[in-house]
C-alpha cells in the first residue's frame, strides 16, 4: 500500500501496489498517477520507490509522461514497532 498527498488528491485513499521486486536486497514498487488537468488532456507521472534493505535507504522518482525532467529524492526508512 502506498499514499502520498497525490495520491489522496486522485483516489482519496491509500493504493495497492503489488512489488516488482522483493529480495534480500530490496523492495522495489512501481505506479503510475493520472492526474486530471485543466486543459484536454492528462497529466501522467510514472513513480519508481526502492527501499534498500540493508541501511533502510529509500529512493523514489517520478517521470511525468511526455517530458524529458525527471524528480528524485532520497531519505531514510524507520521500523515501526507492530
Amino acid at each position: 500500500v502506498v499514499n502520498d498527498p497525490m495520491i489522496q488528491y486522485v483516489h482519496g485513499k491509500p493504493i495497492n501496489v503489488k512489488p516488482h521486486t522483493d529480495n534480500a536486497k530490496r523492495l522495489r514498487l512501481q505506479w503510475t498517477l493520472v492526474l486530471p488537468s485543466t486543459q484536454q488532456n492528462e497529466f501522467t507521472l510514472n513513480f519508481d520507490f526502492t527501499i534498500f534493505k540493508a541501511d533502510l535507504t529509500a529512493k523514489v522518482s517520478g517521470f511525468p509522461r511526455g517530458y524529458s525532467q525527471t524528480m528524485n529524492a532520497t531519505g531514510k526508512c524507520k521500523k515501526l514497532k507492530q
